[in-house]
């Protein structure tokens, strides 16, 4: 039997893997394009300055009015947020930062992904075109920084999914007695979906799809999963022990994690050297 390894990642570790695919550097076989490095730190920029100008058109905050336009209604509007202090202005502000970060550095990440043409790894990561997955065949190396803290115990995999491009396919190979699990979350950063060995999960095929799919579901799907939004990611997780040979002995289920559009599903299951 495998022990269950209890969680040690730095949270969030979504959002740190994601920083993992469009900071890690080159793909193999691939170069990102001048400036992939910084392109999040452009977006984390443009971001505050989008809040900044709601800010000012906020009630009871100052307004040029060279810059703003006033309708038969700004008195009334601007005289109800009268008592917006700054604090509150300020505490608002906090607010909308921490609730459209993630939605806008996932988007941001996944433009990075439509720059990924083959299977490969960045900065020692795993890294995909858009709608499949890549897995890793050993633990991260210690020496890899652009995830703080990841397991040493586990093989790990990542994907992006384009959900309004088409559904997804994620095939559960046959893990046996070994813990696994396959983190599924939405363009928030949030989960929505259960799937693992603590769940119980038997292999097959699963769906995922997004939040406007009407499709047909073929034969031989095991489940569907609705993500809340269009774009996702998925990182599979494969435990190993220090044993000798366990890592390899794993690794037939891990050519078995494959991820790819709905319209290349066959019934049988696929596989991958990875």
């Amino acid at each position: 039997m495998h022990a269950r390894p209890a969680p040690r990642e730095s949270a969030p570790s979504a959002a740190a893997h994601l920083t993992a695919v469009t900071v890690g550097g080159a793909a193999r076989g691939h170069r990102p394009p001048d400036g992939f490095r910084i392109a999040s730190l452009r977006s984390s920029r443009l971001f505050v300055t989008s809040l900044l100008a709601v800010s000012l058109l906020l009630p009871g905050t100052a307004a040029s009015p060279a810059t703003v336009s006033r309708g038969p209604t700004d008195d009334r509007v601007r005289a109800e947020g009268a008592d917006w202090s700054r604090e509150i202005l300020r505490d608002v502000a906090k607010e909308a930062y921490v609730w459209g970060w993630p939605l806008a550095y996932v988007h941001q990440c996944r433009r990075q992904i439509d720059n990924v043409p083959s299977h490969g790894q960045s900065g020692g990561m795993p890294v995909a075109p858009p709608n499949r997955l890549t897995m890793l065949v050993d633990r991260i190396s210690p020496r890899a920084s652009a995830v703080p803290c990841p397991n040493q115990d586990v093989i790990y995999g990542f994907g992006m999914f384009d959900l309004g491009a088409s559904a997804v396919v994620l095939q559960v190979p046959d893990f046996g007695d070994r813990f696994w699990l396959y983190q599924l979350g939405d363009q928030r950063t949030d989960g929505f979906a259960d799937l693992g060995a603590m769940y119980g999960t038997r292999p097959g095929f699963h769906l995922v799809v997004g939040p406007d799919w009407e499709g047909r579901v073929p034969a031989g799907i095991a489940a569907v999963h609705r993500s809340p939004t269009r774009y996702a990611f998925c990182i599979p997780r494969v435990f190993f022990t220090a044993a000798a040979a366990d890592r390899e002995a794993a690794l037939p289920a891990v050519n078995g994690i494959m991820a790819y559009p709905l319209d290349e599903f066959t019934g049988t299951m696929q596989s991958r050297d990875w």
